[in-house]
């Protein structure tokens, strides 16, 4: 069976995949038994990821 695959979402699912890997290798890949915390944590880490990314992108353009 042939299925069509849609490129935009392939690749915005491709690109999340990227960034949890990221994630997971910057901040490791130990996470909390509790659900909440868990998002808040992930939250936390895409937040300070994020913001460095921008500080990045500020230093090189002036």
């Amino acid at each position: 069976m042939k299925y069509k695959f849609d490129e935009n979402i392939y690749a915005r699912l491709n690109l999340a995949e990227t960034i949890f890997s990221i994630l997971k290798r910057k901040y490791g890949e130990n996470l909390c038994k509790r659900y909440r915390i868990q998002v808040k944590k992930v939250k936390l880490k895409l937040l300070i990821r994020n913001h460095k990314r921008n500080v990045k992108i500020m230093c090189l353009t002036g």
